[in-house]
């Protein structure tokens, strides 16, 4: 018996209205920031292990790519959700696609990020809110 197994045997009760909001659907690893980088290598593994992908990310054609890529390489489904996780309706829309298309969201790696180079003080407030908002902001 794995310590997470004890753990929800401990704390977690099934809940009867997350059943049947996810009855019917197909679990889904969610990576955002999947176009490229640390969330796309995520992306890969998780696929080699046979789980089906949703990638996030702004950039509708390279994420579209990615998603292409591995369908073919790992022979899993791989969604391309093109948006920025800023967005406030983020969260639902994501999940609106995902349910479209018969899936739920299983497992969440989030690998959006955005950083800034030089001098902090060269950076204007709207850069450095930017970097708030996808880096720390929940």
């Amino acid at each position: 018996l794995r310590l997470i197994d004890l753990w929800l045997a401990r704390y977690a009760e099934p809940s009867a209205a997350a059943h049947a909001a996810v009855a019917g659907l197909k679990p889904m690893t969610v990576v955002t920031g999947g176009s490229r980088g640390i969330g796309l290598a995520l992306a890969r593994r998780f696929a080699t292990a046979g789980h089906d992908i949703a990638l996030v990310a702004r950039h509708a054609d390279a994420l579209q790519a990615a998603a292409t890529m591995l369908a073919r390489e790992r022979h899993v489904t791989a969604l391309a959700i093109p948006l920025d996780v800023t967005d406030a309706a983020a969260a639902q829309r994501i999940d609106a696609h995902l349910a479209a298309n018969g899936f739920y969201l299983d497992t969440l790696i989030n690998c959006a990020g955005v950083g800034l180079a030089g001098p902090f003080l060269s950076h204007g407030e709207d850069a450095i809110q930017r970097l708030l908002d996808v880096n720390v902001e929940p």
